[in-house]
């Protein structure tokens, strides 16, 4: 059997993700800049996943492009 379609409501959903590719200078000012000095503040930036994506071109909480 094919399926042709599929679909997803937020309730179905536990959790969120955010997806950003801007560095912190440019999120100067947002509340989305809070969001990650918070997450700093809990060291989630710290961990093994987080602190293997960051690059030169790339910070901790970029998901993007993977």
């Amino acid at each position: 059997m094919e399926v042709d379609s599929f679909a997803v409501e937020p309730d179905d959903c536990s959790r969120c993700i955010l997806l950003l590719d801007k560095r912190k200078r440019e999120l100067r000012g947002t509340h989305v800049l809070k969001y990650i000095e918070w997450g700093e503040e809990q060291g989630y930036n710290l961990g093994a996943t987080c602190a293997a994506r960051v690059t030169e071109d790339k910070e901790w909480y970029d998901l993007t492009g993977t």
